[in-house]
């Protein structure tokens, strides 16, 4: 099956998650309370590292920039994994709550945030295991940029692309599955490994929905932001986090599915339009 068959159905499917998220706005809910978490986490963050820098002193501390500058390395290294550690925390769990309700939601059944929550905070050992997991990942992504340079950010964002393929299907994973970590990451890659392809129409597609939510919100913004400056990029701001809410949402109930779908679970409303079965394509066999 052609890769432009599979963007084709990707597109549909983009759009059958909007309008899916459309009758069930309950779903934006989660992802609307990661956003906010991980803006108040960011910003203590920001504000830490600001200190760290010898910006302390215009808040009444005593902080010797010269000591940060000995130890900028592991003191760095030491503070991004545990910014990775509390921001992949925060986001796995709410998609492993928003995860549970698209399935309900696919199944038939309504939008309940409490049992969301309920069942994520059942699985908050994975989370946290995962969590560390991702973190340590992403330290030594950034270990590797600091220390080779341009070199090493070329080979740590290939190693990112290759990590973000084997984790397509990691929340659906911890979310349904009794599983550690490691076998987490090895289910979903033999996930991707059994359909290989399948998702590039639909990151594709989703992409294409991201663009054309920057060009509507940047095109109404820009003029509001020349004729009343502070509405204008009040709009922008809104409206882009607003994009962000509503595609993560989408997305992950897509997630949702296309799990259940390689589950052989294949009674949700996406199968209603074959679309599975055409992105789904089974991998030519060599002889």
């Amino acid at each position: 099956m052609s890769v432009f068959t599979r963007m084709r159905s990707g597109w549909k499917i983009g759009w059958l998650s909007l309008s899916v998220i459309r009758d069930n706005p309950k779903l934006l809910l989660f992802m609307a309370a990661s956003g906010a978490t991980l803006i108040l986490v960011i910003s203590s963050f920001l504000i830490t590292l600001a200190m760290m820098v010898g910006l302390g002193h215009e808040l009444g501390l005593n902080f010797d920039p010269e000591y940060f500058e000995r130890f900028s390395s592991p003191i760095l290294l030491i503070a991004f994994f545990f910014f990775y550690l509390v921001t992949y925390t925060i986001i796995i769990f709410f998609n492993v709550a928003l995860t549970y309700c698209s399935n309900e939601v696919l199944k038939g059944g309504d939008v309940h945030v409490k049992e969301g929550l309920k069942f994520a905070l059942s699985r908050i050992e994975v989370v946290l295991s995962w969590a560390a997991m991702a973190a340590t990942v992403g330290a030594i992504f950034r270990f590797l940029e600091e220390k080779l340079g341009f070199v090493g950010a070329i080979i740590a964002g290939i190693m990112g692309v290759v990590w973000s393929i084997a984790t397509y299907f990691v929340v659906p994973v911890l979310a349904f599955e009794d599983v550690t970590p490691g076998k987490a990451l090895k289910r979903s890659g033999e996930i991707i490994r059994e359909k290989w392809g399948e998702s590039l129409g639909v990151n594709f597609s989703f992409g294409l929905f991201y663009l054309v939510g920057y060009l509507l919100v940047l095109g109404l913004g820009i003029p509001t932001a020349i004729a009343q400056p502070a509405i204008g990029v009040g709009f922008v701001v809104v409206g882009i986090l607003t994009l962000h809410v509503v595609m993560g949402a989408a997305k992950t109930l897509f997630l949702t599915a296309a799990y259940q779908h390689t589950q052989g679970l294949t009674e949700t409303v996406f199968d209603d339009e074959h679309l599975f079965d055409e992105m789904f394509a089974p991998k030519p066999k060599r002889f």
